[in-house]
């Protein structure tokens, strides 16, 4: 048998080439795995509207137009359905979400840490060998999630306060304190390395979110955060008709007792 050579053994070339292969694997962009086994979703996340910091946390980039500070956050919110984030600069603190009305949620995700990397137009947090990238979208906030090994287990939990939630099918409603729902948690999207779907589902059990994909190994799960849009007159017997943009025209009924209303919204 050969024996084998010690790394002082080795020739000089030989040795360039690991040093080179192993600084390569230390400091590889995270985008560039993203993009690698998820092209197709990379392509939407490393290239949303992105964000900026913000004193000890993060701000999503104001619409174009907006040049004051408090115009910039107050153009955010009215862009994304009334709702704005706020990030934080470590991913093991808490994030703070604020709906119409002034109500805040504050999320803590479990497991995550680390400072917060701007890749592409995101904003990404390692985990436990996992990769969550939060995107600004026009209707709300996506945290896209790339998970290694995927199993029966939560993909990732979140600690959720200054509200309740509620299970409604596979995702989740988040109410304040009148019992109204102001945020509504889903996740209809999980990919495969390649692109090919997955399924995945939210639980809610206390104050306690948990995300589950049936996808093994290798997957990429997107939790979604809208916000849930209030009437601005309560209504009963009311009609309920679903638009080709998807918005919901709800016309008519009652407002109180038997007062009747032609008003739509």
């Amino acid at each position: 048998m050969r024996p084998l050579r010690s790394p002082s053994t080795l020739c000089p070339s030989k040795l360039c080439l690991l040093a080179t292969l192993v600084l390569a694997s230390c400091s590889r962009d995270p985008g560039q795995t993203l993009s690698s086994r998820y092209p197709a979703a990379a392509e939407r996340i490393l290239g949303s509207d992105g964000f900026l910091r913000s004193g000890d946390g993060y701000l999503p980039k104001a619409p174009a137009g907006a040049t004051a500070s408090g115009a910039a956050e107050a153009g955010v919110a009215a862009n994304r359905g009334g709702l704005a984030l706020r990030l934080p600069a470590n991913g093991a603190d808490v994030a703070t979400f604020t709906t119409t009305g002034g109500v805040q949620v504050q999320v803590r995700e479990r497991g995550t840490g680390g400072t917060a990397t701007p890749v592409g137009a995101a904003l990404a947090y390692a985990g436990r060998g996992d990769t969550s990238y939060w995107t600004a979208t026009a209707t709300g906030f996506e945290e896209w999630i790339e998970v290694q090994d995927a199993g029966e287990a939560a993909v990732a939990t979140w600690d959720v306060a200054g509200a309740t939630l509620r299970q409604a099918g596979d995702e989740v409603e988040v109410l304040d304190g009148a019992g109204l729902p102001r945020l509504r948690v889903s996740a209809s999207q999980a990919y495969l390395p390649g692109g090919a779907p997955a399924r995945a589902w939210l639980r809610a059990e206390g104050s306690v979110l948990s995300l589950f994909t049936d996808a093994r190994g290798p997957a990429l799960v997107d939790p979604s955060w809208t916000s849930v849009g209030n009437l601005g007159t309560g209504r009963r017997y009311h009609t309920a008709t679903l638009l080709f943009t998807g918005k919901v025209l709800v016309a008519g009924g009652n407002t109180t007792g038997t007062t009747a209303t032609t008003a739509a919204e």
